[in-house]
């Protein structure tokens, strides 16, 4: 299935933070953290980059959220969502394709460690595990060869 890009509105925060909120509550262990607090950095740190998520679209209709961040030594895949019924056509496997290739540099991401999916999906488009964070998140790399 193919996808484009459009820039999100500050109308999708709320789709955007409830799309976080439930990685956070199924694959982080929110009894060793601040539940509330990391929840309030979140919304804050979307609230503050909406303008840099695009939507992922597929034909005219939303299919999710991408939030990529281009620094000077590596490009940050910081948020990737899809929604349940756009899973599993190919669009989250193009879309990661596609930031590779227009990336000079490393890629790097986080991914829960519980996300067993999305883990798999990483390792077999060329994702390295490079360190464990803060016990629940793999930081994973990409380097062209």
């Amino acid at each position: 299935m193919k996808y484009t890009l459009s820039p999100a509105r500050s109308d999708d925060i709320e789709t955007v933070f409830r799309l976080n909120k439930e990685l956070i509550d199924k694959y982080e262990n929110t009894d060793a953290i601040d539940y509330q607090a990391v929840l309030r950095q979140v919304r804050g740190g979307i609230e503050q980059n909406i303008h840099n998520y695009r939507r992922v679209m597929c034909a005219e209709e939303t299919a999710g959220f991408v939030l990529v961040e281009d620094h000077p030594d590596r490009t940050e895949l910081d948020d990737l969502f899809l929604f349940p019924e756009f899973q599993n056509k190919g669009i989250g496997t193009a879309l990661i394709q596609d930031i590779i290739k227009a990336s000079q540099k490393p890629v790097f991401l986080l991914v829960f460690i519980e996300n067993n999916v999305a883990v798999r999906l990483y390792e077999r488009l060329g994702f390295e595990i490079v360190e464990t964070f803060r016990g629940t998140r793999y930081r994973m790399r990409y380097e062209k060869r």
